[in-house]
């Protein structure tokens, strides 16, 4: 006699989700903590197949496909934020070094000491 109907499961709850549930739970925690070189810590640990740093670190204990493709997906969006932060901060130095040029032509007597320095470097 058998237990269950044909097609049926016996677990009712399913799968559990431990590993997986410690993966959100550390993401969702980075995030708010909004510390970029311990995000990437993270997600390279994923990747690499870190279990000890994720163990000591992170307390995670085992990492699924799943988690290298959001590890990826998490690092290349990081990278992209980190290039236009670098494109951000090159417009940002050429707009000052504009206004310093500016300020050296409309008073020569006075910037020229400035002018000559900046020149040297």
């Amino acid at each position: 006699m058998a237990k269950f109907k044909a097609g049926e499961s016996g677990n009712i709850k399913g799968r559990p989700r431990k590993a997986n549930g410690q993966f959100r739970k550390t993401k969702e925690m980075l995030a708010a903590e909004r510390d970029l070189n311990r995000s990437k810590l993270f997600y390279r640990s994923i990747l690499n197949d870190r279990l000890d740093v994720l163990e000591a670190e992170f307390a995670v204990k085992s990492v699924t496909l799943a988690n290298k493709m959001e590890a990826v997906k998490q690092l290349n969006q990081m990278a992209r934020e980190d290039i236009k932060q670098g494109a951000a901060d090159l417009e940002l130095q050429a707009e000052m070094n504009k206004k310093v040029k500016s300020s050296a032509s409309a008073c020569p007597a006075t910037f020229s000491p400035v002018v000559s320095q900046l020149k040297a470097v």
